[in-house]
């Protein structure tokens, strides 16, 4: 193990007793921190080097006929599922209109829902009007 190694592992240590990461992640963790911080040129050479070297690893595999197509996820890296993020409230909510976006009460509460703890029902309930 070389010096930079251990030094990993036990800043990986410190880490899962500090809580920072679960027990046996530390290393991955700190792995994780040291990518976010790298220009995303290099971020992505790495990643298209560890799909090289995961291929080579699953055509070994396949070679000595110890693969197995049940095995894929979890011994080799996937490629995670990018959510769909939807920004804003929407389209048709709220008009646009002099640099202001004018949002209603009613699209308010469209978006937001019912007040919980709100125990008013149906309809509201109107005042007669006095007569003079």
């Amino acid at each position: 193990m070389t010096p930079a190694e251990r030094r990993r592992a036990l800043q990986g240590r410190v880490l899962e007793l500090s809580g920072g990461a679960r027990i046996g992640q530390g290393v991955k963790v700190l792995r994780h921190q040291y990518k976010v911080h790298q220009p995303k040129r290099e971020r992505d050479l790495l990643e298209a080097k560890e799909r090289r070297i995961d291929a080579a690893r699953r055509k070994d595999a396949e070679d000595a006929g110890t693969y197995d197509k049940s095995f894929k996820k979890s011994l080799f890296i996937q490629k995670k599922k990018q959510r769909d993020w939807t920004k804003g409230l929407g389209p048709g909510i709220g008009k646009f209109s002099g640099g202001v976006l004018k949002i209603s009460g009613a699209e308010i509460t469209s978006v937001m829902g019912p007040k919980e703890g709100s125990s008013q029902t149906g309809k509201p309930k109107y005042h007669a009007k006095r007569r003079k």
